[in-house]
């Protein structure tokens, strides 16, 4: 078996001049939803985890139930537990990550 790890080119993904969108779910159910623009500190730290992150993510075809969902104009980020898939025009790839890693995120 040959396992590849991606790299995914965020500064194709995301727009540094637009604002992202943070929706939470529970059971499928949205339960929260806010909007953060480039001079709040939780979308700079969001930026900063993103470009810490830009290797070891893997292809996938699974579809995921939305859990905390952060989105912008060309991308999605789903932080599920201990996994987290981007969305993206490129694809969608996922990645193992730990969750306190994105906790920040919640409100």
């Amino acid at each position: 078996m040959l396992l590849v790890s991606c790299k995914i080119d965020t500064d194709q993904i995301i727009n540094s001049n637009e604002s992202i969108k943070i929706n939470t779910f529970n059971n499928g159910t949205q339960t929260n939803e806010y909007s953060l623009n480039q001079s709040d500190g939780k979308y700079i730290k969001f930026i900063s985890w993103v470009n810490a992150n830009k290797q070891g993510w893997e292809p996938t075809l699974v579809t995921y139930a939305p859990s905390l969902l952060v989105s912008g104009k060309n991308f999605s980020f789903n932080f599920m537990g201990g996994d987290v898939v981007v969305n993206c025009e490129s694809g969608q790839f996922a990645k193992k990550i730990q969750p306190e890693e994105y906790e920040f995120l919640r409100k």
